[in-house]
């Protein structure tokens, strides 16, 4: 993937990585799992640094699809922040006052002697990109009476 981008890139092209990580997502659900069945529908949420991509399959093939980021919630500055892993690092950054790097290395690798902020602050960001998820799962099942979900699956993108 990362040798096509190059090449996209030489020829003056902007390679889109969204799309590539939904698509790759959802070709290795298919290849593994059958279709869902009559009034079930199976979602697909691929994490990625600074945006998710939800992909909701039903009917055969891509029913519904949204990308999630969060509006900053100190005041709008700098308009919207990441709606994905990013966002875990922004608010330890934030709430701590540490660096961009230091978050990343406590998120990533939590000390056994982490303060508690450190776990609170996780499952805060965690919470808030839970009630995005549920947000964009509830619009698709107001739009699809007798739908359900029949499993969730969720995958971290290697390519953000």
């Amino acid at each position: 993937m990362r040798e096509y981008a190059a090449v996209a890139r030489e020829a003056q092209l902007k390679p889109g990585g969204r799309r590539h990580r939904r698509l790759a997502l959802q070709n290795a659900y298919e290849a593994a799992y059958d279709a869902p069945a009559a009034g079930e529908a199976v979602v697909l949420i691929c994490v990625g640094a600074a945006t998710s991509n939800i992909n909701i399959l039903a009917s055969g093939g891509t029913a519904f699809t949204r990308d999630v980021t969060m509006i900053a919630a100190s005041g709008g500055r700098g308009g919207p922040a990441p709606g994905g892993g990013e966002l875990f690092t922004q608010e330890m950054m934030r709430q701590l006052g540490v660096s961009h790097d230091d978050a990343e290395a406590a998120k990533r690798h939590p000390a056994d002697d982490a303060p508690r902020d450190v776990a609170r602050i996780l499952q805060g960001a965690a919470d808030q990109l839970a009630g995005e998820y549920a947000k964009a799962l509830d619009f698709f099942l107001s739009t699809q009476p007798g739908t359900r979900f029949s499993n969730i699956f969720v995958a971290a993108a290697a390519l953000t």
